[in-house]
């Protein structure tokens, strides 16, 4: 590990495009839940405008995008990644229409879907001009790609906590091939941003790895950071942007459960919970269904409501860790 140069929620499973030209795309992330063509929705290298050709775009956890307007960009003289690890959302027979050689993936967490009725075929997703999801085939739930070459690394999560006097930040892959180490930047905009520690990957290896470092908390440090993944070829891309969120040392965990309604599988984001977690499933009337046990260690719980025997309806989650306990309700159907 390189020594620190100077003193942010999702759930991704990335795949990115490797593509070849003199053109350096640039990177935007969603700052905001609002339109695609909204300039406010988007920083790009700092910048608010919305993503045009060539971009690498970032739908980050907890925000919702909306495609209300007819986007072709088949015209583009260069590829596009869209990564959604939040919600991108369609009205009524909007497209969005990306060049040939682009991609488009979907973390854990994130969705695709259609707002309101109609427009099952015309609202859509393609690339060169092949369609990929319409909304007559229901809602997109990652993970889930679709076109350009992929990266060898799968990325489960990358979160940062914020404490008093340090950030802790913490991912996890769940698969890696050829994967040499990552380099750590921050930003105080999103911007700006620099190089403050490197940490050797596992090569190869197929089993869930979790990476975890500290970064002590001064006036350089900003509280934006991404995560970088370079092969032992020297080919490396970003692959992960989040903001630090409140640590333990305020103690505020927070729940979230997804997809939700499942037709059986749901994942459980663990953000500063401490411990051992019971996770409790009742009935409406109170009675208890099932129960998981988890570790905060995890980040990320995934659960199988069809295991548990129980027949379609809605159920409270609790997840409570003897210190503090959510409830979520969540709906198998």
């Amino acid at each position: 590990m390189k020594s620190i140069l100077q003193g942010i929620r999702l759930v991704f499973v990335v795949v990115l495009v490797f593509w070849f030209s003199d053109f350096r795309s640039q990177e935007c992330i969603s700052v905001n839940s609002n339109n695609w063509n909204n300039t406010g929705t988007w920083l790009c290298d700092g910048v608010n405008r919305v993503p045009t050709c060539g971009d690498t775009v970032y739908i980050t956890a907890g925000r919702t995008v909306s495609v209300t307007n007819q986007n072709n960009y088949e015209a583009c003289g260069s590829s596009m990644v869209i990564d959604v690890s939040g919600d991108l959302a369609f009205t009524n027979g909007n497209k969005l229409e990306l060049p040939c050689g682009s991609l488009f993936s979907i973390q854990i967490g994130g969705s695709v879907y259609k707002n309101g009725p109609g427009g099952g075929s015309s609202t859509l997703i393609s690339i060169c001009d092949s369609e990929i999801w319409r909304a007559a085939d229901g809602t997109l739930n990652g993970p889930y790609s679709s076109g350009g070459s992929v990266l060898p690394i799968e990325l489960i999560s990358f979160h940062v906590s914020e404490f008093e006097d340090y950030y802790l930040l913490t991912w996890k892959t769940a698969a890696e091939i050829n994967n040499d180490f990552f380099t750590l930047y921050n930003s105080d905009d999103g911007d700006e941003w620099l190089e403050i520690l490197e940490i050797s990957g596992a090569g190869k290896s197929n089993q869930e790895k979790t990476y975890e470092s500290q970064v002590q908390r001064d006036e350089t440090i900003g509280s934006y950071f991404k995560l970088q993944q370079t092969d032992f070829d020297g080919s490396f891309e970003t692959v992960a942007y989040v903001m630090a969120q409140d640590g333990i040392d305020d103690y505020k965990p927070s729940t979230m459960v997804w997809p939700n309604p499942t037709n059986d599988i749901f994942y459980i984001d663990l953000t500063n919970y401490r411990g051992s977690i019971d996770i409790l499933l009742y009935n409406l009337s109170g009675s208890l269904v099932y129960s998981w046990q988890a570790s905060a260690k995890e980040l990320t719980f995934r659960g199988s409501l069809i295991a548990t025997g129980v027949n379609d309806g809605t159920y409270l989650l609790s997840i409570d860790d003897g210190v503090k306990r959510e409830a979520v309700k969540i709906t198998l159907k």
